[in-house]
Protein backbone atom coordinates (compact mmCIF):
# COMPACT_ATOMS: atom_id res chain seq x y z
CA UNK A 1 0.00 0.00 0.00
CA UNK A 2 1.37 3.61 -1.07
CA UNK A 3 0.86 6.10 1.63
CA UNK A 4 2.56 9.44 1.66
CA UNK A 5 3.57 9.56 5.11
CA UNK A 6 3.44 13.14 5.26
CA UNK A 7 -0.03 13.35 4.85
CA UNK A 8 -0.76 11.40 7.75
CA UNK A 9 1.99 12.52 10.49
CA UNK A 10 2.74 16.30 11.85
CA UNK A 11 5.90 17.78 12.48
CA UNK A 12 9.86 17.15 12.92
CA UNK A 13 11.24 17.42 16.11
CA UNK A 14 15.05 16.79 16.72
CA UNK A 15 14.82 14.99 13.10
CA UNK A 16 12.10 12.25 14.31
CA UNK A 17 9.08 12.16 12.57
CA UNK A 18 6.02 12.82 14.96
CA UNK A 19 2.71 12.07 14.74
CA UNK A 20 0.14 14.63 14.42
CA UNK A 21 -2.54 13.03 16.55
CA UNK A 22 0.21 11.95 19.46
CA UNK A 23 1.68 16.38 19.34
CA UNK A 24 -2.08 17.12 19.70
CA UNK A 25 -2.95 14.75 22.72
CA UNK A 26 0.07 15.98 24.55
CA UNK A 27 -1.55 19.03 26.46
CA UNK A 28 -2.54 18.43 29.81
CA UNK A 29 -6.44 17.80 31.03
CA UNK A 30 -8.52 20.23 31.57
CA UNK A 31 -12.26 22.28 31.34
CA UNK A 32 -13.10 19.28 30.38
CA UNK A 33 -16.90 19.25 28.35
CA UNK A 34 -18.46 17.30 30.35
CA UNK A 35 -17.29 14.46 32.94
CA UNK A 36 -16.35 10.98 32.87
CA UNK A 37 -19.36 10.49 35.61
CA UNK A 38 -21.84 12.66 33.76
CA UNK A 39 -21.25 11.09 30.39
CA UNK A 40 -21.28 7.59 32.12
CA UNK A 41 -24.89 8.47 33.73
CA UNK A 42 -25.76 8.41 30.34
CA UNK A 43 -25.28 5.17 29.30
CA UNK A 44 -29.01 3.79 28.83
CA UNK A 45 -29.45 1.00 26.36
CA UNK A 46 -30.36 1.50 23.34
CA UNK A 47 -32.95 -0.72 20.97
CA UNK A 48 -32.61 -0.61 18.23
CA UNK A 49 -35.39 -2.81 17.06
CA UNK A 50 -37.71 -0.35 18.44
CA UNK A 51 -36.43 2.51 16.68
CA UNK A 52 -37.19 1.40 13.37
CA UNK A 53 -39.65 3.82 11.43
CA UNK A 54 -38.87 6.88 14.03
CA UNK A 55 -38.30 10.18 13.38
CA UNK A 56 -34.66 11.05 13.89
CA UNK A 57 -31.99 13.81 12.88
CA UNK A 58 -28.50 13.33 11.59
CA UNK A 59 -25.34 14.70 11.97
CA UNK A 60 -21.93 14.59 9.47
CA UNK A 61 -18.21 15.38 10.68
CA UNK A 62 -16.08 14.17 7.77
CA UNK A 63 -12.33 13.20 8.19
CA UNK A 64 -8.84 14.25 7.59
CA UNK A 65 -6.82 11.10 6.81
CA UNK A 66 -5.77 11.00 10.68
CA UNK A 67 -9.60 11.33 11.88
CA UNK A 68 -12.30 9.40 12.41
CA UNK A 69 -15.36 10.33 10.19
CA UNK A 70 -18.59 10.19 11.46
CA UNK A 71 -22.31 10.01 11.28
CA UNK A 72 -24.49 10.33 14.40
CA UNK A 73 -28.22 9.71 14.37
CA UNK A 74 -30.42 11.64 17.19
CA UNK A 75 -34.15 10.70 18.46
CA UNK A 76 -36.28 13.16 20.27
CA UNK A 77 -37.72 12.54 22.95
CA UNK A 78 -41.12 10.93 23.13
CA UNK A 79 -44.08 10.58 25.65
CA UNK A 80 -42.64 7.32 26.84
CA UNK A 81 -38.68 8.38 27.12
CA UNK A 82 -38.02 12.06 28.26
CA UNK A 83 -34.58 11.62 26.74
CA UNK A 84 -32.83 12.07 23.27
CA UNK A 85 -31.47 9.00 22.00
CA UNK A 86 -28.17 8.12 19.47
CA UNK A 87 -27.37 5.89 17.17
CA UNK A 88 -23.31 6.31 15.97
CA UNK A 89 -21.63 5.03 13.10
CA UNK A 90 -17.74 5.63 12.90
CA UNK A 91 -15.24 5.38 9.30
CA UNK A 92 -11.74 4.71 9.72
CA UNK A 93 -9.23 4.25 6.86
CA UNK A 94 -7.32 1.17 6.40
CA UNK A 95 -4.09 3.27 5.84
CA UNK A 96 -5.23 5.16 8.90
CA UNK A 97 -5.02 2.03 10.94
CA UNK A 98 -1.75 0.16 9.33
CA UNK A 99 0.17 3.60 9.55
CA UNK A 100 -0.85 4.81 13.03
CA UNK A 101 -2.08 1.63 15.15
CA UNK A 102 -4.13 2.38 18.50
CA UNK A 103 -5.13 -0.28 21.17
CA UNK A 104 -9.20 0.33 20.99
CA UNK A 105 -8.69 -0.38 17.11
CA UNK A 106 -9.01 -4.08 16.93
CA UNK A 107 -12.07 -4.28 19.53
CA UNK A 108 -14.08 -1.65 18.21
CA UNK A 109 -13.81 -3.36 14.20
CA UNK A 110 -14.16 -6.25 15.97
CA UNK A 111 -17.46 -5.30 17.64
CA UNK A 112 -19.00 -3.59 14.93
CA UNK A 113 -18.44 0.03 16.53
CA UNK A 114 -16.09 1.71 13.37
CA UNK A 115 -16.07 0.53 10.07
CA UNK A 116 -12.96 0.21 8.05
CA UNK A 117 -12.48 1.72 4.33
CA UNK A 118 -9.93 0.70 1.98
CA UNK A 119 -7.56 3.24 1.15
CA UNK A 120 -5.50 5.94 2.35
CA UNK A 121 -8.39 8.03 3.18
CA UNK A 122 -11.87 7.60 4.60
CA UNK A 123 -14.09 6.55 1.58
CA UNK A 124 -17.33 8.85 1.50
CA UNK A 125 -19.14 6.32 -0.94
CA UNK A 126 -18.98 3.93 2.13
CA UNK A 127 -20.55 6.69 4.21
CA UNK A 128 -23.28 7.37 1.85
CA UNK A 129 -24.38 3.67 1.23
CA UNK A 130 -24.93 3.68 5.48
CA UNK A 131 -26.65 6.84 5.42
CA UNK A 132 -29.13 5.60 2.46
CA UNK A 133 -29.49 2.48 4.59
CA UNK A 134 -30.31 4.39 7.64
CA UNK A 135 -32.84 6.56 6.00
CA UNK A 136 -34.74 3.09 4.54
CA UNK A 137 -34.94 1.81 8.31
CA UNK A 138 -36.08 5.14 9.94
CA UNK A 139 -37.36 8.58 9.48
CA UNK A 140 -34.57 10.27 8.69
CA UNK A 141 -35.66 13.93 8.06
CA UNK A 142 -32.47 16.26 7.62
CA UNK A 143 -29.08 16.19 7.81
CA UNK A 144 -26.74 18.69 10.16
CA UNK A 145 -23.52 19.17 8.81
CA UNK A 146 -20.04 20.47 8.94
CA UNK A 147 -18.77 22.21 5.99
CA UNK A 148 -15.21 21.30 5.72
CA UNK A 149 -14.64 18.61 2.89
CA UNK A 150 -18.29 17.93 2.70
CA UNK A 151 -19.00 19.12 -1.02
CA UNK A 152 -18.68 15.49 -2.23
CA UNK A 153 -21.55 13.88 0.14
CA UNK A 154 -23.62 17.11 0.44
CA UNK A 155 -24.67 16.80 -3.52
CA UNK A 156 -24.53 13.15 -3.61
CA UNK A 157 -27.25 13.13 -0.80
CA UNK A 158 -31.23 13.12 -1.53
CA UNK A 159 -31.86 14.16 2.32
CA UNK A 160 -32.22 17.43 3.64
CA UNK A 161 -29.02 19.13 4.46
CA UNK A 162 -28.12 21.56 6.69
CA UNK A 163 -24.47 23.53 7.28
CA UNK A 164 -23.59 24.03 10.79
CA UNK A 165 -20.33 26.85 10.74
CA UNK A 166 -20.88 27.35 14.31
CA UNK A 167 -21.73 25.44 16.92
CA UNK A 168 -21.69 27.35 19.93
CA UNK A 169 -25.31 28.05 20.93
CA UNK A 170 -25.90 24.15 20.39
CA UNK A 171 -23.22 22.88 22.23
CA UNK A 172 -24.18 24.44 25.76
CA UNK A 173 -27.86 22.65 25.03
CA UNK A 174 -26.18 19.57 24.55
CA UNK A 175 -23.91 19.66 27.51
CA UNK A 176 -26.90 20.93 29.73
CA UNK A 177 -28.41 17.35 28.79
CA UNK A 178 -25.90 15.43 29.36
CA UNK A 179 -25.46 16.81 32.73
CA UNK A 180 -29.65 16.48 33.41
CA UNK A 181 -29.30 12.92 32.29
CA UNK A 182 -31.26 13.60 29.19
CA UNK A 183 -29.16 11.73 26.54
CA UNK A 184 -28.96 8.20 25.78
CA UNK A 185 -25.65 6.67 24.46
CA UNK A 186 -25.78 2.86 24.63
CA UNK A 187 -22.49 2.96 25.75
CA UNK A 188 -21.06 3.55 23.12
CA UNK A 189 -16.88 3.47 23.15
CA UNK A 190 -15.65 5.43 20.36
CA UNK A 191 -18.02 8.59 21.57
CA UNK A 192 -17.14 7.90 24.91
CA UNK A 193 -13.07 8.40 24.01
CA UNK A 194 -14.01 11.33 21.79
CA UNK A 195 -15.90 12.81 24.37
CA UNK A 196 -12.81 12.40 26.92
CA UNK A 197 -10.79 14.50 24.66
CA UNK A 198 -12.83 17.43 24.15
CA UNK A 199 -12.28 20.05 26.52
CA UNK A 200 -14.06 23.99 26.82
CA UNK A 201 -11.74 27.26 26.28
CA UNK A 202 -13.45 30.64 27.09
CA UNK A 203 -12.44 33.35 25.23
CA UNK A 204 -12.01 37.52 26.31
CA UNK A 205 -15.51 38.36 25.91
CA UNK A 206 -16.72 34.93 28.10
CA UNK A 207 -17.22 32.77 25.14
CA UNK A 208 -17.31 28.82 25.71
CA UNK A 209 -16.40 27.01 22.99
CA UNK A 210 -15.37 23.30 22.40
CA UNK A 211 -12.12 22.34 21.10
CA UNK A 212 -10.50 18.92 20.79
CA UNK A 213 -7.00 17.70 21.43
CA UNK A 214 -6.48 14.67 19.28
CA UNK A 215 -8.12 15.55 16.14
CA UNK A 216 -10.38 12.90 16.58
CA UNK A 217 -14.05 14.31 17.86
CA UNK A 218 -15.94 14.18 14.88
CA UNK A 219 -18.50 12.00 16.78
CA UNK A 220 -19.04 14.80 19.31
CA UNK A 221 -19.37 17.68 16.37
CA UNK A 222 -21.84 15.37 14.52
CA UNK A 223 -23.96 14.50 17.66
CA UNK A 224 -24.75 18.52 18.72
CA UNK A 225 -25.84 19.47 15.11
CA UNK A 226 -28.25 15.98 15.25
CA UNK A 227 -29.42 17.08 18.31
CA UNK A 228 -29.66 20.33 17.33
CA UNK A 229 -32.11 19.82 14.36
CA UNK A 230 -34.01 17.25 16.70
CA UNK A 231 -34.76 19.72 19.55
CA UNK A 232 -36.04 21.85 17.28
CA UNK A 233 -38.42 19.48 15.57
CA UNK A 234 -39.76 19.38 19.04
CA UNK A 235 -40.28 23.23 19.31
CA UNK A 236 -38.06 23.07 22.76
CA UNK A 237 -36.24 26.48 21.75
CA UNK A 238 -36.24 28.64 19.00
CA UNK A 239 -33.74 28.23 16.12
CA UNK A 240 -30.26 30.35 17.05
CA UNK A 241 -28.18 29.86 14.38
Amino acid sequence: MNISRRGLFGSFAGGVLIPAIATSCSKPDENRFVSNSEWDACGYPINNRLLKNKTCYGGLSLSSPFNIAAFVLCFPPTANKNRFEFLYRFFISEGMINYYPIDSYPEWIKNGFVTVTDGNYVDYDVIKKQIYADKNQYKLKSIGYDPWNASYLVNELSVNMISYNSIMSSQNYFRKHVIEGKIAHGCNPVIKQMVNRTYITVDSVGNRRIKNKCNTIGGVFASIMAMDLASKSKKERSFDG
